[in-house]
C-alpha cells in the first residue's frame, strides 16, 4: 500500500510482511519497481520515485530488501527480492511512488476520454470545467507531448461507469494534474456524453524535458528499457541541446541552463 500521500495514488511504500505492516527500505528502488506496484494497485504507471523522506518514515517497522522487477511483472511480490529484514533504515532510503492516477481510454495511448480514480474508482472526467491548459499538463504527465484538441461530444464514445466532476485549475506549467489547483466536486448530473477528451501530440521516442516552465525547457531525461532518467551533464554542449530542441519540436535552442536551477528526481544515465 501506499501511506501518507496527497492522493490514493502516491506515497511512501509500506508492505505486509510478518503479520505487519511496514515501510519499504529499498536503496536499490527504482522507477520499473515502481511501475509494478502503480500496476498492481491499478494507479496507472510511474511517474517519479521522490528522494528522501516526502511522505515521512513511519510509526511501524521498516522492512529492508531490495526488488529487481522486469518490464513482464504485474505484482510486486513477483519480482526477485532479497531478504527482508527489520533493521534501521539510512536517511532517504524509504521507498516512495507518484503514480499517474490519470489515463485515456477509448483511444490511443496518447488520446482518448480522461479517467482519474477517486478511491477505488476509475470514472471519466466530467468536461464542464476541463480546459486545454489542464489537457496539456495530462499529455506532458503522459508523456505525450501537448494537447492539440480537446474533442467534445461523443468522441471516443459513451460511458457506462461513474463521471467525476472534478474541477482542475491549471496553469499549464504543471508536471501533472495533481499540482493543479483542484476541487473534488464528486459524482453530481453530468451527461456521459460531456466527458473530458483530449488529443495529444504523441510520444517523444525517449526524450522529455521536466520541472520547467515550459514544455520547451527543463531538465532532460531519456527514456532506456522503459525507465526515465536524467541525463548526466559531463558532456553536455550546445550542439546536443540543440538536438535536444529539434527532438522536442522547439523552436530554437537559446541557452544552457545550470542543473541547479531545476528540481531533479531520479538516477542519472551516464
Amino acid at each position: 500500500r501506499l501511506a501518507n500521500g496527497s492522493t490514493e495514488c502516491s506515497g511512501r511504500v509500506e508492505l505486509h510482511h510478518g503479520g505487519a505492516w511496514g515501510t519499504l527500505c529499498d536503496s536499490q528502488w527504482d522507477l520499473q519497481d515502481a511501475h509494478t506496484l502503480c500496476q498492481q494497485l491499478d494507479c496507472g504507471f510511474a511517474l517519479s520515485i521522490p528522494a528522501g523522506q516526502l511522505f515521512g518514515t513511519g510509526d511501524g517497522p521498516v522492512w529492508n530488501g531490495t526488488f529487481g522487477c522486469e518490464r513482464n511483472k504485474s505484482r510486486l511480490r513477483d519480482c526477485p527480492v532479497t531478504a527482508l529484514g527489520t533493521t534501521e533504515c539510512p536517511p532517504g532510503s524509504e521507498a516512495s511512488v507518484v503514480c499517474s492516477g490519470g489515463r485515456l481510454v477509448n483511444g490511443t495511448e496518447c488520446s482518448g476520454r480522461v479517467e482519474i480514480r477517486h478511491g477505488d474508482t476509475w470514472g471519466s472526467l466530467c468536461a464542464s470545467h476541463w480546459d486545454l491548459q489542464d489537457a496539456n499538463v495530462l499529455c506532458h504527465q503522459l508523456n505525450c507531448g501537448y494537447a492539440e484538441s480537446i474533442q467534445g461530444g461523443a468522441y471516443f464514445g459513451e460511458v457506462s461507469g461513474p463521471v467525476w466532476s472534478d474541477a482542475f485549475h491549471c496553469e499549464g506549467t504543471e508536471s501533472c494534474l495533481w499540482d493543479c489547483s483542484r476541487m473534488a466536486l464528486g459524482n453530481p448530473a453530468c451527461s456521459p456524453r460531456d466527458t473530458a477528451r483530449v488529443i495529444c501530440s504523441g510520444r517523444s521516442e525517449a526524450l522529455r524535458l521536466l520541472y520547467g516552465e515550459s514544455r520547451c525547457n527543463g531538465t532532460v531525461e531519456i527514456s532506456l528499457h522503459g525507465v526515465w532518467s536524467r541525463v548526466l551533464d559531463d558532456q553536455w554542449d550546445m550542439d546536443d541541446a540543440a538536438w535536444c530542441a529539434d527532438s522536442c519540436s522547439a523552436a530554437s535552442l537559446r541557452k544552457l541552463i545550470s542543473p541547479l536551477s531545476l528540481s531533479e528526481e531520479g538516477a542519472p544515465w551516464g
